[in-house]
């Protein structure tokens, strides 16, 4: 819940219960046409959203084809410089996707983007970063590294969901990799490396079944990242989170319905232990459903505790309460 009265930035992939559904940015695929390795869809900043940036001119032509029903390849040329300066950005890309789904062998997208870039077009970002306290930390400017002055870029993504009577089983991969084409001497002059990458899988697997009057649905989820250069540093970055969970729903009344969760999140930095924890969090809150005036009325009343063990800390506890009311046409 965000809103003017009540402000709430963090955002869902690091929500205790949210988290299992919402995955971070980094592991899903999109283009990324101002290089600056970070997908364009999930970008955040300061700047208004309009349909075009300011001070930009250019043109993207682009076009494609369907080789099979499930299979299209395009491919587009990409021109872009800023008007008060002789900054600009020239890209030639080509784009290959597919998306089968089968009732057996359920749902699988294979995504590659390819591209040769020339990019010194700084696009700054607003992203949330992490940090060791049990506040989870704050949005943060990140200046663009302009890893694309000239450079091949590839991305890949494999993304597989099968859903098996009670069983949900989802899996990601993505790898994105920038290759200089620039010599050394230029290499040095603008401090970049001759390759920087990013890799991240994403295994999740839930089991939902009724139990007498109860809804049990126990979740696992496994976050693996390497990259070579982490958002906010110049440092490679190596992590590894497990997530397990257990959700029960119990009806009440006709409208009213009790939901009670623990979730247990072990986190594990292999570049650097002290950013290491391990989380454990219980939580119940009341669900109640009408009707008033037209309007469907959903409220919800609840309570979550936290314990959270830092690395060579002692552990803390948190506690947090909560009254939401939502209102919307049916």
């Amino acid at each position: 819940n965000d809103n003017f009265a009540r402000s709430n930035t963090t955002p869902d992939y690091e929500e205790p219960f949210l988290r299992y559904g919402s995955d971070r940015p980094e592991f899903l695929f999109g283009v990324d046409m101002n290089n600056n390795f970070w997908v364009d869809q999930y970008e955040n900043d300061e700047l208004p959203d309009y349909p075009y940036r300011k001070d930009h001119r250019g043109y993207n032509i682009y076009g494609g084809a369907d080789i099979t029903p499930e299979l299209r390849f395009s491919v587009g040329v990409m021109r872009e410089a800023l008007i008060s300066s002789d900054q600009e950005n020239r890209s030639v890309y080509g784009i290959l996707t597919y998306e089968g789904d089968s009732p057996r062998l359920g749902r699988l997208r294979v995504f590659q983007m390819s591209k040769k870039v020339a990019d010194d077009i700084p696009n700054n970002l607003l992203q949330w970063a992490p940090d060791n306290t049990l506040l989870g930390g704050e949005l943060t400017q990140v200046e663009d590294p302009l890893l694309a002055r000239d450079t091949f870029v590839s991305q890949s993504f494999v993304g597989h969901r099968l859903e098996w009577g009670s069983f949900a089983l989802t899996s990601k991969m993505n790898y994105v990799l920038f290759k200089q084409l620039m010599n050394k001497a230029d290499l040095s002059r603008f401090d970049l490396r001759e390759e920087d990458f990013f890799f991240g899988a994403i295994n999740k697997l839930s089991y939902r079944r009724d139990v007498g009057p109860f809804v049990i649905e126990p979740r696992w989820k496994s976050e693996f990242r390497k990259q070579s250069r982490a958002l906010f540093a110049f440092e490679e970055q190596t992590s590894l989170l497990e997530l397990l969970s257990v959700l029960v729903e119990l009806p009440v009344m006709r409208v009213t319905q009790l939901q009670a969760g623990v979730e247990y999140v072990y986190f594990n930095d292999l570049e650097d232990d002290l950013n290491d924890y391990n989380s454990l969090v219980g939580a119940v809150q009341f669900s109640n459903e009408t009707y008033y005036l037209g309007y469907r009325l959903r409220s919800l009343v609840g309570l979550s505790l936290q314990r959270k063990v830092f690395s060579g800390q002692e552990s803390r506890l948190t506690s947090q309460s909560f009254i939401t009311i939502f209102a919307g046409l049916d």
